[in-house]
């Protein structure tokens, strides 16, 4: 009888294991949304602050700068590609480093913080 109530207690634990991981799924999903959306609802952009930094004024240049980090793209178009990217473990460029910010290549930028 006890090797009953134990086999039915992991299969219990098991079913709320997988509820819970089902359950977390879109609440992860809503806290990428909300986070990029109060990033793109915070005046001006981070190429501005880079460009303001660098003391970059021209505008081929800064064009360059917002087609390559993709500002060009529409709004629900850089959602899909930030969620696409956190779900390949690739967390952008790193301006502090100057290299990719990823665990894959984490270990080839080791340069401290300025």
């Amino acid at each position: 009888m006890a090797v009953a109530l134990t086999g039915s207690r992991q299969l219990a634990a098991l079913k709320l294991l997988r509820r819970r991981l089902i359950q977390a799924v879109p609440l992860i999903l809503g806290v990428v949304v909300i986070n990029f959306c109060l990033i793109q609802l915070a005046p001006g952009s981070f190429l501005d602050l880079m460009t303001a930094e660098n003391q970059v004024s021209d505008p081929a240049t800064v064009e360059l700068l917002r087609k390559t980090y993709g500002l060009d793209a529409p709004v629900w178009l850089q959602l899909v590609k930030y969620i696409w990217a956190l779900l390949h473990l690739d967390f952008g460029f790193s301006i502090a480093r100057t290299c990719r910010s990823s665990t894959r290549s984490g270990s080839a930028c080791r340069q401290p913080f300025c």
